[in-house]
């Protein structure tokens, strides 16, 4: 038996079922307008053999046959597009995480150094709080020193007020 005695039977089938998938897109497919996508490709590269007529099932199948080759090719097309579209977002991610080290790198950097400089100040803070302290100390020890003398001589000069007036020199 040959071919297409083993699958004449699904020539009705092929009719109650219509021409979807075999070139054509029906009226009412969504997304596609007659004229575009896959239809175009097939419709433009290749033709139906001059020995089957479209309307038969080898032509049929034939146009099956060159529709699934250009579903195929522009598979591979978006397949190569998708490696490519990885490529470059592994690429980006690589460049993303290098400038991601380094910004982080730079800041680690720049608050070493800024508590670097908060430890110098807070040192030198504490030296001159230390400088003023004695300072103060010496100021205090001086005012309680010079107190002192104001209150000898305070009672000197009512001493020597109470020997003015009592005569006695």
């Amino acid at each position: 038996s040959t071919w297409e005695e083993r699958f004449s039977f699904n020539e009705n089938r092929m009719r109650s079922v219509g021409n979807f998938g075999m070139g054509r897109i029906p009226e009412d497919y969504p997304g596609e307008t007659r004229g575009s996508g896959f239809v175009k490709s097939v419709g433009a590269n290749q033709t139906i053999s001059s020995t089957a007529s479209p309307a038969s099932l080898k032509g049929k199948l034939i146009t099956f046959e060159e529709t699934l080759k250009a579903l195929k090719d522009e598979m591979g097309a978006h397949k190569a597009d998708l490696n490519g579209v990885r490529s470059d977002k592994e690429t980006l991610q690589a460049t993303l995480e290098k400038q991601n080290q380094d910004l982080k790198m730079s800041l680690v950097n720049e608050i070493r150094r800024m508590e670097e400089d908060m430890r110098s100040h807070f040192n030198n803070q504490k030296q001159e709080h230390g400088r003023l302290q004695a300072q103060l100390n010496t100021l205090k020890n001086e005012n309680t020193e010079m107190q002192k003398l104001i209150i000898g001589l305070q009672l000197k000069m009512t001493d020597l007020e109470t020997q003015v007036g009592s005569g006695q020199y």
